[in-house]
């Protein structure tokens, strides 16, 4: 498996968890004693799905556009 396809993987995974995290989040009328999870870890979770969505698109711009800006990722995060 490469890089490229470990990322892309990697990348479904994390937006079907996204899904997921977003379909089970209470809707805003209902009332605290349904809720099934807090709306408040709801709102973590989708911070920290989307957060390691915007590092897998940086690894895959670096991966294939070595000409682009750099990301802030130094060497061995990189593999070079």
């Amino acid at each position: 498996m490469s890089s490229g396809d470990f990322l892309e993987g990697l990348e479904r995974e994390v937006d079907a968890d996204l899904a997921m995290v977003e379909a089970g989040a209470p809707a805003a009328d209902t009332p605290p004693s349904e809720w099934l999870v807090d709306p408040e870890e709801v709102e973590v979770e989708q911070t920290e799905y989307t957060s390691l969505l915007g590092a897998i698109k940086a690894l895959e711009t670096d991966r294939t556009d070595p000409g682009e800006a750099p990301t802030g990722l130094d060497d061995t995060v990189r593999g070079q």
